[in-house]
């Protein structure tokens, strides 16, 4: 939970979609609980001055044994977008003669039957 501007709280959860798949059905502080009362996941919240400049950063995190074994059941896999953001670097000569360098990378990544991450670079461009 964190306050917002007007100081409201606001909640990070799994989408529906995960908690029904999971059966999720409390939030405890920053835990995520089954109807017997497991724990399924977590929060996991940074806000260090030092290293992200002020900025906070959340994630939700999940029991990886119980979510794989529910996506398989349901014939289901997991994905994730991710974005590399990066800008040239001015020491490095090499790239001055180009007049384009992507400033966001886009990737797709699953991770596949033998457990090995795979990616898949995709654009945007209009």
């Amino acid at each position: 939970m964190k306050n917002n501007v007007d100081g409201e709280e606001e909640i990070i959860i799994p989408s529906k979609k995960i908690r029904k798949l999971l059966e999720i059905s409390e939030l405890d502080g920053k835990s995520y609980f089954s109807i017997e009362n497991n724990e399924i996941g977590f929060e996991h919240k940074i806000n260090n001055k030092a290293l992200s400049y002020g900025d906070t950063q959340n994630i939700v995190l999940l029991d990886k044994e119980l979510l794989t074994k529910v996506l398989k059941k349901n014939k289901l896999k997991i994905f994730w977008l991710a974005s590399h953001f990066i800008k040239k670097n001015p020491l490095n000569k090499k790239i001055e003669s180009l007049k384009y360098i992507d400033k966001i990378r886009k990737y797709i990544v699953w991770e596949d039957e033998e457990s090995e991450f795979k990616k898949c670079k995709y654009s945007e461009r209009k």
